[in-house]
């Protein structure tokens, strides 16, 4: 597996932004993500949070619990980072040594696509930022080759 810093530079080179994209080179464009949002999905609940660290940097993090008896199922440590050559979402899981990093693609007002074609997998994180009558919701489409595609939808507590 390549260094963090190795594979970033790959994705810079290989990776091809889409049109827009170029609106997409700082942080500004991703604010709607911050807060805390939590999901029930099965046996599990979710808790997605992300704060501002500074205006290049966000850091979240995504603890998912067993209804069962609330232990820790799974933890994530996230960060959102704007860089000379564009935005990245960086994953941090344990069964990486690595962080993996995911190139911002496409963003609109309320949707962000994260891509790396280069990891196993997932290779394309969605974040869509849906308005319903009682609450604002997120959705998170997780998609990649060799993999189940899937949704998880998040309201704020």
């Amino acid at each position: 597996m390549l260094p963090v810093k190795s594979l970033l530079a790959v994705l810079c080179l290989s990776t091809t932004c889409a049109a827009g994209a170029a609106d997409c080179r700082s942080l500004e464009s991703v604010e709607w993500i911050l807060g805390e949002w939590t999901s029930a999905a099965g046996e599990v609940s979710i808790r997605e949070y992300w704060h501002r660290v500074s205006d290049l940097t966000f850091e979240g993090e995504s603890i998912t619990r067993s209804l069962a008896d609330d232990d820790i199922v799974n933890y994530e440590t996230l960060r959102l980072a704007s860089m000379s050559d564009g935005v990245f979402y960086i994953a941090k899981v344990a069964h990486n040594e690595f962080p993996v990093p995911f190139r911002l693609t496409h963003c609109s007002d309320g949707e962000a696509v994260f891509e790396n074609p280069l990891h196993d997998s997932p290779q394309r994180l969605v974040y869509r930022l849906l308005e319903d009558a009682d609450a604002s919701a997120l959705e998170v489409r997780v998609e990649g080759d060799g993999m189940d595609d899937f949704s998880l939808l998040f309201y704020r507590p």
